[in-house]
């Protein structure tokens, strides 16, 4: 589990068990203890320098772990139906389709248009070719669920 922070531009990753790193702009990786980066970043919350980026992410094995404890299955069936579960959207939307979850939310596959771009390096105007992307617009009860 880890999670980032960003203090006066550089990003600061805050690992559970104990362990920090902190990655400056040049890349260079330093390590302190735990207590130090704890104390430090009490001061910087004093200071309001602090902005918490984005939250932890539930990663695939993490999301295998939580259904087999939440449906009372093997982590072997509940790894078979989430990656089912995958195969049986892509290919739907692969084929053009919409799948629509009542409550939860919909995937879709919307077109991009061909289109004219430019490069910021250089500014030579290129194709952009047409695009399908898949979309995902929430439903109400999770919309609810998360507001909650």
């Amino acid at each position: 589990m880890h999670w980032p922070w960003s203090v006066s531009g550089h990003l600061i990753t805050l690992w559970w068990p104990p362990r920090a790193a902190c990655r400056w702009p040049s890349g260079a990786i330093c390590s302190r203890s735990l207590e130090r980066v704890s104390t430090w970043l009490a001061v910087r919350l004093s200071w309001g320098s602090v902005s918490y980026h984005y939250g932890r992410h539930m990663n695939k094995s993490e999301l295998i772990q939580a259904i087999s404890e939440k449906a009372d299955l093997n982590k072997a069936v509940a790894e078979k139906a989430l990656n089912s579960l995958i195969e049986v959207i892509s290919g739907e939307l692969a084929k053009g389709e919409t799948v629509a979850l009542m409550g939860f939310g919909t995937f879709q596959v919307s077109e991009r248009a061909a289109r004219k771009g430019r490069n910021p390096q250089t500014g030579q105007e290129i194709d952009i070719a047409a695009s399908r992307n898949p979309t995902f617009k929430p439903g109400k009860g999770l919309k609810d669920a998360v507001n909650s």
